[in-house]
């Protein structure tokens, strides 16, 4: 089981609603959204990267620091189709295994908006204040899974997430943890022999 199936991920559609996700809805805009220091911080890197403000001034804040963080690990040699999910998803399809999802996409997406704004403008003022901070974060945060180091992740990733936005913390993770639990079970309780591998975010 994954966290959304393999086919619901491949659907043609999942651009489009990701757009529609991540635009404001109430006639907000970043300039009303961000504090002045951090609306400060985005223009000037903006400014670098030849990026009009207008081209982002209806991206919620979450989506902005979502697209700067996959454009960050790309730049560092990461790449989407290696993620374990991928390599997971396409050896199950070539030996035929059942697979199933643990939630949507959309419920992906509503707990990304669910966010409180508060929450996500701090998520991004630490982006923009020291990006190198966040690429090194990146490496070692993988350099721990690699390395199955849960308890150290635990403490330097999940906790401080849980510390310092723990709205955003319950709804991505306590939540959606609980959501997914009778599934798990009812799987562990059904008839039969069959294993199941679970296969969702490390911070879960």
């Amino acid at each position: 089981v994954f966290e959304v199936t393999p086919a619901e991920l491949a659907d043609a559609g999942n651009a489009a609603k990701f757009a529609e996700a991540a635009r404001f809805q109430n006639g907000r805009t970043l300039r009303q959204a961000l504090p002045p220091a951090t609306l400060a911080k985005l223009q000037k890197m903006l400014e670098v990267s030849g990026t009009p403000m207008a081209q982002v001034e209806g991206t919620e804040p979450w989506a902005l620091t979502l697209g700067m963080v996959l454009g960050m690990t790309q730049a560092m040699g990461f790449s989407p189709e290696r993620g374990l999910d991928k390599v997971l998803m396409a050896r199950a399809a070539a030996a035929n295994k059942p697979v199933e999802g643990l939630e949507t996409l959309d419920v992906q997406l509503k707990a990304l908006e669910g966010a409180p704004e508060s929450e996500q403008a701090a998520g991004l003022d630490e982006f923009l204040s020291d990006p190198r901070k966040m690429a090194e974060e990146l490496s070692k945060l993988h350099a721990l899974w690699l390395a199955g180091d849960v308890e150290a992740m635990d403490r330097d990733y999940r906790a401080e997430m849980a510390a310092e936005t723990p709205v955003t913390y319950r709804i991505m993770n306590t939540d959606r943890n609980a959501a997914w639990v009778p599934k798990l079970e009812a799987r562990l309780k059904a008839p039969g022999t069959d294993d199941t591998l679970a296969v969702v975010g490390a911070l879960h």
